[in-house]
């Protein structure tokens, strides 16, 4: 049997829900079909549509590791592609600030274009949030021409408000045709009249004019980053203040004071949360997906959290589905323990259970992934003579974890291969992290987790988790106190503020005291070029507040940590939790290091690789990369970089291309990292 140059069975975790998975018929259709049950119930009809209560959250369970979890979650995805907006929720760190979380989570989301899996990123494709502001808006205003004010008429031709709901997008066209000029001209009127007709349509927003002035301006403004900056700040609970409250619609006094809370953040995402999900009624409905859920086990806190936030979901919002993934034994020794009762009965018992494969899946599981890696079911049928697959399945009926019995498979294709080691299982994430675009923004729990749970227990340092305003964690080194705070916005007047709280705390202080601040690529400067407070910023940053822009590779090795931690606590990875913090705690030494050490001369201001901009946005080489695979099929990525024979090139910038084409797929291998052609299939 002539074998492909790729093992079609060396992926056995699914690792992106949204990239293609080989379906085997059957297997797990039951679970597959509660969710569809679920789902169509807040599909029915054509929107807008009536919303209805919430009903329990959805609780998928399996036995062990290895049964289908990411793999359900993944066909659930692909079903509601375009019917639903997807929220995937990793786990957040601040039992504070959990609505922050997740409200950055769906405004990240919403932020990025539809992507298909068979279709490469157009920089011009509307946004989701582009989708939705748009649709509130059609639908508003063919409510109006219908005739549902009666103080108020709109002269339209006959068809114009079934045009207007039929295509949103093109409606408007983001406020540069003659139906949005009109829209922005007669807003102030026109405005008077939305907010009864939300509540005619039963719906309880509690900030209703705010919401309408901010998808306007979001929408009309599809390439100003800075407008859309301000109008996602909006949404996330962050500050600005009354000239950009002016600049995006709102009143002077809708501004979010420099000074707010975390708790006010909070509370602030909580509304937006509510009011978000009750605006879908005119777009689809919201899909929240929490998964890897024993992240929280290591913590009493974040799993009392957790259940208050989805007993939220299910009590106080609206139009969405919510669903829980657990592992049964963490869930019932270690999660479920610290969910208070009451909102242990927001998430649905007995769990929905998932099943093992049986032969004939088995079979037909095989099949699949030859074909994926363009072998014939022929090679199939000879691979599953052996008596290996005999002894799995020694009746039809036998069962076997998925996982389980993919592993089995690779050892049979590649023969016995040396133990997986922690090094190659790090490098595997960091390139799929490098090659996921949506993975590229400002993860705030990513990074507090990896300062507050990673470093803790390093030598030398003290690790202490905090609640000030401005910072969470706190250091205790040889050399001094390290305070890491974790904004996500970028208002001059609140890092204005953070500079003074560093260089008061560093005065009072009895031995030498800084503020660490990390920012991501794409996120803006601090201090800005044109701020009015740079030059105290900057000096402070020469003694007291540190800022520390991370280019991409930097992000990657800083992200990756956390993914591979909780596929330990999901049992996905032959290591435990702890075996995987004390790799991290010898490999990021450099890191811990540099964030211990004093703050560098020019203050930490390397700049990042990438400017200020909305979105990441493809370029030229994501066209190259797409190019040579297509025409290859499948090449590593070392063989790629030759291909494109652009000198200098690094192996970030390609990946990062490569996650810009839905047709690619990314196999991190233990010597190698592979990229494949799907197709449109």
């Amino acid at each position: 049997m002539t074998k492909s140059a790729l093992n079609p069975f060396r992926d056995v975790i699914v690792s992106d829900a949204r990239k293609p998975e080989p379906t085997v018929p059957g297997l797990n259709e039951y679970p597959l079909q509660a969710l569809r049950v679920r789902f169509a119930g807040l599909t029915e009809g054509d929107a807008p549509r009536l919303l209805q209560a919430a009903e329990r959250a959805l609780f998928i369970s399996s036995e062990s590791p290895g049964y289908g979890k990411s793999h359900l979650i993944s066909r659930l995805f692909r079903e509601t592609q375009g019917k639903a907006s997807l929220i995937y929720i990793y786990p957040f760190q601040n039992p504070q600030t959990p609505f922050q979380s997740l409200m950055l989570a769906l405004v990240r989301e919403l932020h990025f274009p539809d992507r298909e899996n068979s279709s490469s990123w157009n920089r011009d494709d509307p946004s989701q949030l582009d989708k939705l502001a748009h649709a509130v808006l059609a639908h508003l205003v063919a409510d109006l021409i219908e005739g549902a004010a009666d103080s108020f008429a709109i002269d339209a031709p006959p068809d114009a408000a079934a045009a207007m709901r039929e295509d949103p997008l093109l409606a408007f066209q983001r406020g540069s045709n003659d139906w949005g000029q009109w829209l922005s001209q007669q807003w102030d009127t026109l405005e008077k009249v939305f907010e009864p007709a939300l509540a005619r349509r039963g719906l309880r927003l509690r900030r209703p004019d705010e919401w309408l002035r901010v998808l306007r301006t979001y929408a009309f403004a599809p390439f100003d980053p800075y407008i859309r900056r301000i109008c996602t700040d909006w949404m996330c609970g962050q500050p600005f203040d009354s000239a950009e409250a002016v600049r995006v619609g709102l009143r002077a006094q809708d501004a979010i004071s420099s000074d707010v809370s975390p708790a006010e953040v909070n509370d602030n995402c909580r509304e937006r949360l509510h009011d978000i999900c009750e605006l879908a009624c005119y777009f689809r409905p919201f899909i929240f997906c929490f998964d890897q859920t024993e992240v929280y086990c290591g913590s009493p806190q974040l799993a009392h959290a957790f259940g208050t936030v989805v007993a939220t979901l299910v009590n106080d919002v609206r139009g969405h589905l919510t669903m829980v993934t657990a592992n049964q034994k963490p869930w019932t020794d270690r999660l479920r323990p610290h969910i208070e009762d009451a909102d242990l009965d927001r998430i649905s018992q007995p769990p929905i259970l998932l099943e093992g494969l049986n032969r004939a899946q088995a079979e037909e599981l095989v099949r699949l992934r030859m074909r994926a890696v363009d072998l014939k079911d022929e090679d199939a049928g000879r691979f599953l003579k052996g008596a290996w697959f005999q002894e799995l399945f020694p009746t039809e009926g036998k069962q076997l974890g998925a996982r389980a019995f993919l592993q089995r498979c690779n050892e049979q294709w590649s023969g016995p291969e040396p133990a997986v080691d922690l090094e190659t299982l790090f490098a595997e994430r960091k390139d799929k992290i490098l090659a996921t675009p949506k993975r590229h923004a400002f993860e705030p729990d990513t990074l507090q987790w990896l300062v507050e749970v990673a470093a803790n227990g390093i030598s030398g340092i003290e690790v202490e988790s905090i609640q000030e305003k401005y910072a969470q964690v706190k250091w205790e080194t040889p050399r001094g106190t390290c305070l890491f705070g974790f904004i996500p916005g970028s208002h001059w007047k609140q890092w204005l503020t953070v500079a003074r709280v560093s260089q008061a705390c560093g005065q009072a202080a009895a031995k030498p005291c800084k503020f660490i601040f990390f920012r991501a690529p794409g996120q803006p400067a601090i201090p800005g070029a044109l701020w009015v407070a740079r030059d105290e910023i900057e000096r402070a940053k020469a003694s007291t507040l540190q800022i520390i822009p991370l280019r991409l590779g930097e992000l990657a090795e800083l992200y990756a940590p956390r993914d591979l931690y909780a596929d330990a606590a999901q049992g996905d990875i032959p290591f435990s939790p702890e075996e995987v913090i004390a790799f991290i705690q010898k490999l990021l030494a450099p890191y811990w290091s540099r964030f211990g050490a004093a703050i560098p001369s020019a203050g930490g201001a390397s700049a990042p690789v990438r400017g200020e901009e909305d979105i990441p946005q493809p370029g030229p080489l994501a066209d190259e990369v797409r190019t040579i695979v297509e025409r290859v099929r499948f090449l590593s990525i070392e063989e790629l970089i030759a291909a494109l024979k652009q000198p200098g090139i690094t192996r970030e910038a390609v990946l990062e291309a490569a996650g810009f084409c839905g047709e690619i797929r990314l196999h991190a291998h233990p010597k190698m990292t592979v990229l494949q052609w799907q197709g449109k299939g």
